[in-house]
């Protein structure tokens, strides 16, 4: 156990944020969740199986494949029609894998695993930088380089769709991937004076933003407990306990307990740099629920 009393009163902290996340979001599902029969529909799981059998992935199958140019569309009206941009974001590509790849572990339609098969083969062949290594920002609509950077944000989502396709698979290529892309966060955007990770680097892997944020820090709870399902690896079990005391130590507001980071962040040294909205200095819950989610997977 730590001896450290700055960690300890952080690590309270944070039970605190997670607790008051769960007491909270229970109570709004109990108030609102119960139906006509009195069932608690919200708790159930079949209420979210259908959900996404039903009322998601049908029309996502229907409208969001490009069958010309392959994987997904970027942008879709109301009304489902595609619309420019036309460029294709390996991020988003990994986002709509994880999606397919999941309609298939929950309903064991083929056809659900043949999308997220096709449009990794496409991620892999396009997205992937085969010079320097790392996911490209975006490709343009016919596969070229557009963004060449890599951030932290585009790398973890371009990981995380790759990881539930290998959970589904066991298709190596995907895993190799996603472990040389999480090697590089730990070497090229790792800051050896001040420790922590940079929000961004070059297509060389040379530091381009050396800000650090949620998305470089407990953001990556996105993609880290499913790698340790999928791997049970402990390197990745052990860099993740690394980024969730990293961001305990350094990413919790002392006065309120707020988890920060995004869109609010910090300079390389960790000096804090707020997000104001008319003045006032403003945090964004999503970012706070991220970071609970990702304690509560870890532990």
């Amino acid at each position: 156990m730590t001896k450290n009393p700055k960690k300890q009163f952080s690590s309270k902290k944070v039970l605190f944020v997670i607790l008051v996340f769960l007491v909270v979001g229970q109570a709004v599902a109990a108030e609102n969740a119960v139906d006509t029969t009195g069932k608690q529909k919200f708790m159930n799981g079949e209420f979210w199986r259908d959900q996404v059998l039903t009322d998601l992935m049908p029309y996502w199958y229907k409208h969001v494949r490009d069958e010309k140019h392959g994987t997904f569309y970027l942008n879709l009206s109301r009304d489902w029609q595609p619309k420019p941009p036309w460029d294709k974001m390996p991020a988003m590509i990994s986002r709509q894998i994880f999606s397919f790849s999941t309609a298939y572990l929950l309903s064991g339609e083929e056809k659900y695993l043949d999308v997220a098969r096709k449009s990794t083969d496409y991620l892999l062949k396009y997205g992937w930088d085969q010079e320097y290594g790392g996911w490209f920002g975006s490709i343009s609509q016919t596969g070229e380089p557009k963004e060449t950077d890599k951030s932290a944000s585009s790398q973890l989502y371009s990981n995380v769709g790759l990881t539930q396709y290998y959970f589904v698979t066991g298709d190596e290529r995907a895993l190799s991937h996603v472990m040389k892309s999480v090697e590089i966060h730990k070497t090229y955007a790792h800051d050896e004076e001040f420790d922590g990770y940079y929000m961004k680097i070059n297509r060389d892997l040379s530091v381009s933003d050396s800000s650090k944020a949620k998305h470089s820090h407990y953001g990556q709870g996105s993609l880290m407990p499913n790698l340790i399902l999928a791997t049970r690896d402990s390197a990745v079990i052990s860099f993740s306990k690394h980024l969730a005391d990293l961001s305990i130590e350094r990413m919790i507001d002392p006065v309120e307990g707020w988890i920060l980071g995004y869109p609010n962040g910090f300079d390389r040294e960790w000096n804090y740099v707020p997000y104001l909205v008319d003045g006032k200095e403003s945090i964004y819950l999503g970012a706070c629920s991220t970071a609970a989610l990702f304690f509560l997977r870890l532990y």
